[in-house]
């Protein structure tokens, strides 16, 4: 369906001007992905401001800035600071672009993220150490909590979920070579299988997570919450998540959710107007927005 191109940095911007004319006059619908682990919109490179997202080169690009943003916030950042990090992108980048960027939370170049959350930090461990040490079954529960709520961001915001292969299996590994394991067959974490499943489903089946434009609603200690909304007819889908271990409850009520009429719990628990969030866990809830003004 296209290309995704390796270190986009290194390739001059003749080949990249060439490479996207030549798939286009192919099939205009293939897309054209560069690995940019920064903003894209301002990255320079051997001293040259990078045209990446100008229109005749890339499509959209790997999505780190997000992969950051949301393992910095499960692993406790303000969530003032995670809407900052997200909404920065989404108004530097072409709606176009962020329609379709690359969303992960691990790669075959990074630890992966049940590593980073149930872990040690490993930046100043051997290869040796990486090849003898694994997740205790403590740390491997508590990376994978975290690793759900971090798949219910990656998921949910701007972008397309993009699952690197075992993640969803639970698969361990810490920086490459350790990432790049062999997928688990016959030793898959089915439960964790299911829930990736879960949110495929949810996103797949409700159209606002395709192309919607997004706001955030509720921005508290240990819970984030957020919409996603086609401006044309105001088709809505509320996303809540608690990352913390205590229950906790939402009041659709506030003030935050004024513009919002509701009607199906697509995931959750809701109590009348009021949503509760057990420990590590999240909410998705269609609803219809009025007076939609224009925003990303």
């Amino acid at each position: 369906a296209g290309y995704r191109l390796d270190v986009a940095d290194e390739l001059p911007d003749e080949f990249l001007d060439n490479l996207r004319a030549c798939v286009k006059k192919f099939d205009e619908e293939k897309i054209v992905i560069g690995e940019v682990w920064e903003d894209a919109s301002n990255k320079e490179a051997y001293g040259v401001k990078r045209r990446y997202l100008l229109g005749d080169q890339l499509d959209s690009v790997m999505n780190y800035p997000f992969r950051e943003a949301i393992i910095a916030y499960m692993k406790g950042e303000a969530a003032t600071t995670f809407r900052d990090r997200i909404m920065g992108i989404l108004e530097n980048y072409p709606k176009c672009t962020v329609d379709v960027l690359m969303n992960f939370v691990s790669t075959h170049d990074i630890e992966r993220a049940i590593n980073r959350f149930g872990g040690q930090p490993c930046d100043d461990k051997s290869k040796d150490w990486m090849a003898s040490n694994e997740l205790s079954p403590e740390e491997y529960e508590r990376g994978k909590t975290l690793l759900k709520g971090a798949m219910v961001l990656q998921f949910f915001l701007p972008g397309v979920p993009s699952i690197y292969y075992g993640d969803e299996a639970g698969l361990q590994g810490w920086k490459d070579p350790f990432n790049r394991r062999c997928y688990p067959w016959g030793q898959e974490d089915t439960e964790l299988i299911d829930y990736t499943r879960q949110l495929a489903k949810i996103r797949r089946e409700h159209p606002a997570f395709a192309e919607g434009a997004m706001e955030f609603l509720v921005l508290e200690d240990n819970v984030v919450g957020f919409a996603r909304y086609i401006p044309e007819n105001g088709s809505s889908a509320v996303i809540l998540l608690n990352r913390s271990g205590d229950t906790t409850m939402v009041s659709l009520r506030d003030k935050a959710f004024s513009r919002y009429a509701f009607s199906t719990v697509i995931s959750g628990i809701c109590d009348g107007d009021a949503v509760i969030l057990p420990k590590n866990s999240y909410a998705v809830i269609s609803a219809v927005r009025t007076n939609v003004p224009n925003a990303r």
